[in-house]
């Protein structure tokens, strides 16, 4: 009993050091970790830098339909091209703590299905939701994004995809995991993408390029947004982004689209974190 009670007795002040040590703790972490990015960001071979930019520049959003946000102004939101498509079903790998965007598509009668590994169930239920504890990979353990969608749709149905998956996303998407004829069939797809420090990187250079030269295949870029949930980067004039999201249309329901000069805009009006403002230099722009 003695014991028992010793232990309760703790837990205020586990409570009190969370509260007073860790956060600190936590903080004095991400601070180095951060220096050390952008001291290994500022050695970068800068003769890369225009090639870094230019496949910035290749994601310059369209005009194209009319667009709405769906699933908050924070994170966990995202804008999604406004077209009807009647009945489709939304694949959305990575559900993290948030589905406000999955449950907008659900209350709207869409099947949603999501999977992720580092959780045992959504944060919300619904009716709609069909839910699969792993995470997309080509290990025993994942599943490939192709044979996922494939698995849970008909050959000629038309299917969404919404991915945030901390970095996955590179492989995800690469003709392995997901067939030409699968990728096809995606109506639109909203992808964050992470690590874009990595395009100084050769072996890692090839691989990104090789995901964008896949998608502007099938798809064009209709919104692009700046993440401000991790440092960016200074690149000459320009202060670019090393996390954002791409909405992405297919060109089958491309109709009159003309290009938009600005790529990031100087402040997101939807940023991950409210409270920080981003020092941009100037904005990048098609020339």
């Amino acid at each position: 009993m003695r014991y028992r009670l010793d232990v309760d007795l703790l837990k205020p002040v586990r409570k009190l050091w969370r509260a007073t040590f860790q956060s600190s703790f936590e903080k004095r972490s991400a601070s180095k970790r951060e220096e050390k990015r952008v001291r290994d960001f500022n050695r970068r071979d800068r003769s890369l830098d225009a090639r870094a930019v230019e496949q910035f520049a290749r994601l310059t959003p369209t005009v194209a339909p009319p667009q709405q946000l769906v699933g908050g102004t924070t994170d966990g939101g995202y804008l999604v091209p406004d077209i009807n498509l009647g009945d489709f079903t939304l694949f959305s790998p990575g559900v993290g703590h948030v589905v406000n965007f999955e449950y907008h598509f659900a209350e709207l009668g869409h099947k949603v299905f999501l999977t992720d590994a580092s959780v045992s169930k959504p944060p919300r239920p619904h009716d709609n939701f069909f839910f699969e504890q792993k995470n997309l990979g080509s290990r025993k353990s994942e599943v490939l994004l192709g044979p996922w969608i494939d698995s849970h749709s008909g050959p000629e149905e038309l299917v969404a995809v919404q991915m945030d998956i901390e970095g996955g996303e590179w492989e995800a998407l690469a003709p392995y995991s997901v067939s030409d004829k699968t990728l096809s069939r995606v109506a639109w797809m909203v992808v964050e993408f992470h690590g874009l420090q990595k395009l100084w990187t050769e072996s890692d250079a090839r691989r990104m390029i090789s995901v964008f030269d896949r998608i502007l295949e099938f798809f064009i870029p209709t919104a692009v947004h700046a993440n401000n949930c991790a440092p960016g980067l200074e690149v000459g004039q320009y202060f670019l982004p090393s996390v954002f999201e791409v909405t992405l249309l297919n060109k089958t329901f491309q109709e009159s689209v003309s290009p938009s000069h600005l790529i990031f805009p100087e402040f997101s009006n939807c940023p991950n974190r409210p409270t920080l403002r981003w020092p941009f230099k100037t904005q990048l722009v098609r020339s």
